[in-house]
């Protein structure tokens, strides 16, 4: 009994330094994510400044246009009454002028005066109205990249919920691993039952702690990928001829060729397998067999997070494609890319292996969408003689 304590206790101490491994990778690409993130701010806050610059300066040439075409208006209202005619001032103007010819003369002049004031007035006008536009376009541009910085402010700020929650499980798994280590160094002195008793409580206790420190990891990708949704290609669109539809048209690649389905989606008996949708154990993904260890991407799609441990997924890459479809390939021996790369349909991404909570040499395959894990079958092609 205390042999088998001790390996359990063993198996699971491994279990917990490999995922407090993964938890510093994936705190490492956050503290990457947020600098990145960022640099973002400080660049678009630059760019609020300078339109708020602009802008500013488009309040003074308003300003000075305004009052430029306010006194042009006042000199067209002196020339227009100057040249207003009425009887006794015909009469007026000729004994000023000297002559008619000389009469007429000014009164062109004027007329010509009044007239380019009447043109400047209308350039001062249309000047006006375009520094007004462009008035109008700054603040819409200040106001839209004010919006984008409010996203990245709260995307760093969810990120930076996250790492907190990853330290706070690494330090709950370091907690386990030296509980586990004081009830290693106790085992000789302990009673079968409480051996049996305190082997199960901390099996559990790292179980729950491993659980929680994937869907962290999970949780970081879809911040990554809502970041990054822009850069993301187009949902998946049908590209195999056959009768069969997926959900909102989509349809997937399979992974890896000429592959046995071991382990379909759904509850499952195995202790390994998470909690979820009410079930104490349930399979998120298809498993997949197959002599042939290549895998390819699902679509075409961007990678969003590549992880490697000895727990649960073992070395995984997962990948955006767009529509909020996410897979996920797990248990993996290599990994062949990395975050940020763009990849495409049938792109070797891996090769097939057993690392992490494994039973053998397969494929974990799994899709989720806008976060939640649903079964890959619809979205594939119907598989050669099933």
């Amino acid at each position: 009994m205390i042999d088998q304590a001790r390996q359990q206790l063993g198996g699971g101490m491994a279990d917990a330094l490999s995922t407090i491994q993964q938890l510093s990778d994936a705190m490492n690409q956050n503290a990457d994510l947020q600098n990145r993130l960022q640099n973002q701010i400080d660049t678009s806050q630059n760019k609020i400044d300078s339109l708020n610059d602009q802008i500013a300066q488009l309040d003074d040439q308003i300003s000075t246009t305004q009052t430029d075409i306010d006194n042009t208006r006042a000199q067209i209202g002196v020339l227009a009454r100057y040249l207003y005619v009425q009887p006794d001032a015909l009469l007026l103007r000729l004994l000023r002028a000297g002559s008619v010819r000389d009469m007429v003369t000014q009164t062109s002049d004027l007329t010509a005066a009044a007239l380019r004031a009447d043109a400047l007035e209308r350039k001062l006008s249309s000047d006006l109205q375009q520094q007004q536009q462009d008035q109008t376009d700054r603040q819409n541009a200040a106001d839209q990249e004010q919006q984008a910085q409010d996203q990245l402010n709260q995307a760093i700020t969810e990120l930076q919920d996250l790492a907190s929650q990853e330290q706070d499980s690494s330090d709950q798994l370091q907690s386990a691993i030296d509980d586990t280590q004081s009830a290693l160094d106790g085992l000789d002195t302990q009673g079968a039952s409480v051996v049996e008793q305190i082997t199960a409580m901390l099996r559990q206790r790292q179980e729950e702690l491993i659980a929680t420190a994937e869907q962290l990891v999970w949780q970081q990708a879809q911040v990554w990928t809502t970041l990054n949704s822009s850069a993301l290609p187009p949902p998946p669109a049908t590209t195999y001829g056959g009768t069969q539809t997926a959900p909102a048209g989509t349809l997937l690649a399979w992974p890896i060729q000429g592959a046995t389905l071991t382990q379909g989606f759904g509850p499952s008996t195995l202790w390994l397998e998470p909690a979820m949708f009410g079930f104490p154990h349930f399979h998120t993904g298809l498993d997949l067999a197959s002599s042939n260890t290549r895998i390819g991407a699902a679509a075409d799609g961007v990678v969003a997070a590549v992880g490697s441990g000895t727990t649960g997924y073992g070395n995984y890459v997962i990948i955006a494609h767009g529509g909020g479809i996410v897979t996920l390939y797990g248990h993996l021996t290599v990994t062949m890319v990395k975050v940020g790369q763009t990849v495409t349909q049938g792109q070797q991404i891996g090769v097939e292996g057993s690392t992490g909570n494994s039973t053998g040499v397969h494929l974990h395959f799994e899709v989720r969408v806008n976060g939640t894990p649903v079964d890959p079958s619809p979205y594939l092609p119907a598989r050669a003689g099933a």
